[in-house]
């Protein structure tokens, strides 16, 4: 309950963010991608929901396959044969006629034909089938659990990432203003130090915080254009 909690606050946390902030970009980047289409990106793309839906097709086929069983094994065969010009000319001798040679033709056959059917039933097998059906739906049921689990965690995992990519954009925002707040101190404690108003280490102090806020800057910067490309892919 307490996880269901969470994940619900961060999803609204990060719709908040998308009706807020609109579009999310990196700085050097053309494209705008919004939240809705982070979703689909990430769902398009994700290697666990695409074997997820190979295992709900399988165990559909196996369901679909242990119903069959309980059905009747029906087979049919057939053969025809013709013989459209026989030169068959047998004779045989019959013991009432006289012994002059003579004797009767056989009946004249050209074709011949002949068909089978066969149909099995399992009257009883020990629950085998029943059981199969019932453990091919469980089967079913539980992959179909996986798909909707993966697209939960998928789900909070591009929330995370829009969230983080809203506050790292916010930071930079906030280091570049300090950044020139930096870089004007740097200019004064330069002509105080060239006044001989404040010594030499002071002035390589406030260079120091100015090196210590660019460092910051790219630090962030590279971080935004890292969440931008796994929003992206």
């Amino acid at each position: 309950m307490v996880f269901n909690k969470q994940r619900k606050q961060r999803l609204f946390i990060g719709l908040c963010l998308m009706m807020t902030s609109g579009l999310v970009s990196a700085q050097d980047a053309s494209r705008h991608i919004s939240l809705k289409e982070a979703f689909s990106l990430a769902l398009e793309s994700s290697k666990s929901l695409k074997a997820d839906n190979a295992k709900v097709k399988e165990a559909i086929a196996n369901y679909e396959s242990a119903k069959n069983n309980q059905l009747p094994d029906i087979s049919a065969s057939g053969s025809y044969l013709r013989i459209n010009k026989p030169t068959i000319n047998l004779k045989y001798t019959d013991a009432s006629s006289s012994n002059d040679g003579s004797g009767t033709s056989v009946p004249d056959v050209n074709q011949a034909m002949y068909g089978m059917v066969s149909a099995s039933y399992p009257i009883f097998a020990g629950g085998t089938i029943k059981n199969g059906i019932k453990s091919a739906e469980f089967l079913q049921n539980a992959t179909r659990y996986d798909v909707e689990r993966d697209k939960d965690l998928i789900a909070q995992n591009v929330v995370d990432a829009y969230y983080n990519l809203y506050k790292t954009q916010a930071a930079i925002r906030l280091v570049k203003e300090n950044l020139v707040t930096a870089k004007q101190r740097v200019v004064d404690f330069q002509h105080l130090e060239e006044n001989s108003l404040i010594a030499r280490n002071d002035l390589l102090k406030v260079q120091l915080q100015e090196s210590n806020v660019e460092l910051t800057l790219i630090n962030a910067e590279k971080q935004e254009k890292i969440t931008n490309y796994l929003l992206c892919i």
